[in-house]
């Protein structure tokens, strides 16, 4: 998915100070942050953290962020990638909040995500190196990234994990589960053993997925600790 879920979104909250606004952001690697009042769902904002630079180098950094803001840009789920690369492109916005039926914000686009599914990978001076979505360890096990979709997990372990509760892997397991799981929680399904190998806060991030010999029945059974 090009989008960041919300989850994973780092925002500030708008009475932070502008100096804690600019450590985070330096600390970070971001250049621009969402900025809300309350919570995610009422972002008021977008700080850049060039305008942060300026107003340091003007001594005018005291205070919180409410004065520091660009305005935030607003685009439903609905809305189809490449109209929205073209919209951000004529705008020359590079971050929309994507909102979900209820208002609610579900994640967040960046434009360089955008050009990068759509036009191809851009390597920027300051990217680290991604990690793979997967890497394989054997002829029977793989590691997955837990964000990884499950029509592509499907395909390369030849299982059939349903989509009609969540579309990745992660979101499969934690809806199974019902809570956050911890980190060696196994969950067998069909003939795949899904072990939980790295959890972060409430994310997971790392599932290794491994090929039973003997298929159990095609349900989700009590997940354990080894």
């Amino acid at each position: 998915e090009i989008m960041v879920p919300r989850i994973d979104i780092l925002a500030l909250e708008v009475n932070a100070t502008a100096l804690t606004a600019a450590d985070t952001m330096l600390k970070s690697g971001f250049s621009r942050v969402p900025v809300y009042q309350e919570n995610i769902d009422n972002v008021i904002g977008i700080l850049y953290v060039k305008d942060l630079l300026r107003l340091s180098r003007e001594e005018k950094l005291e205070g919180t962020l409410h004065d520091k803001l660009r305005p935030a840009y607003f685009v439903p789920e609905t809305k189809k990638a490449d109209e929205l690369l073209t919209e951000m492109q004529n705008r020359r916005i590079h971050i929309a909040l994507i909102v979900d039926e209820y208002g609610g914000v579900a994640g967040m686009v960046t434009l360089e995500d955008l050009m990068e599914e759509i036009v191809g990978e851009i390597q920027d001076e300051y990217d680290q190196a991604e990690e793979k979505i997967y890497h394989q360890i054997n002829d029977s096990e793989y590691i997955f990234q837990a964000r990884i979709d499950l029509d592509e997990f499907n395909e390369i372990m030849d299982s059939a994990l349903p989509k009609d509760e969540a579309d990745t892997l992660g979101g499969l397991i934690y809806n199974k589960i019902g809570r956050v799981p911890k980190s060696g929680e196994e969950i067998q399904t069909d003939n795949i053993l899904l072990i939980v190998e790295q959890v972060s806060g409430r994310r997971i991030r790392k599932v290794k997925a491994r090929r039973t010999a003997h298929p159990s029945p095609s349900q989700f059974l009590n997940p354990h600790v080894n």
